[in-house]
């Protein structure tokens, strides 16, 4: 107890060596687009030409989401819905190269449907964890960053300090942040728009939900346009 009241500031969490990686990383590769988007590279461990043939798995994967979705109408308009618009806000890019590159990663997908919900009924989950034919994955040689948003504990003091807060919530987050065009083929999905349509690539232009870095990458992002502003936690905002 005695040396609880003593203390004369909370001491800052020691970073990891990992961390102190990534953070290099970041402040090493990080750059701002003519329209002042954020871009970035994902923080990897590994070279990726580690990894393994993963378009099989990914054709495989379509071949099951199609079987579902030719069984659900509904489901399968929101599906398309959510393709079209992902191509349409340039958040993916038809692939018109039929040449392979030497290094790429296929990404399944597939929805996690709720009809009960009044809002945002289909969510479509890109899996970063699925095994290329070495047993190696894009999570698996992605550092994660660790956590960069506010702890709770100083928001609450924060929070007693001023008479008004407001909160607020980042519209697709994620999705407002570019990667490096460089490592686009490491997020490449197979997709088509009907069941006897012909299967396309894409590459997915942003930081995508699902990776290991992405929750490390969009909070740093915010760290970096707001400096010494602590004011987000997450995909919300919080000033005080």
């Amino acid at each position: 107890m005695t040396k609880f009241w003593e203390l004369e500031k909370i001491e800052k969490p020691i970073m990891s060596v990992e961390e102190e990686k990534c953070e290099k990383h970041f402040l090493k590769t990080y750059s701002r687009n003519s329209e002042d988007r954020y871009i970035v590279q994902l923080p990897l461990k590994k070279d990726p030409e580690c990894l393994g043939e993963s378009q099989t798995s990914a054709l495989g994967s379509l071949n099951s989401l199609w079987r579902r979705l030719s069984k659900n109408p509904e489901l399968l308009s929101l599906y398309r819905n959510f393709m079209q618009e992902y191509e349409a806000l340039g958040h993916m890019e038809l692939v018109t190269d039929n040449n392979e590159p030497s290094t790429s990663y296929y990404l399944p997908h597939h929805g996690v449907f709720k009809p009960d919900k009044t809002s945002t009924k289909l969510r479509v989950v890109f899996n970063a964890s699925a095994l290329s034919s070495n047993g190696l994955s894009l999570n698996n040689i992605q550092m994660n960053g660790g956590l960069t948003q506010e702890d709770l504990f100083s928001i609450m003091l924060r929070f007693r300090k001023h008479k008004f807060v407001f909160s607020a919530d980042i519209r697709k987050m994620y999705r407002m942040i570019l990667v490096d065009p460089q490592q686009r083929d490491l997020q490449r999905i197979v997709w088509k728009n009907g069941e006897n349509d012909t299967v396309k690539t894409y590459k997915l232009n942003t930081v995508t939900y699902g990776t290991t870095s992405a929750p490390y990458l969009a909070t740093r992002v915010l760290h970096q346009l707001v400096k010494d502003d602590s004011d987000f936690y997450m995909d919300d905002v919080l000033t005080v």
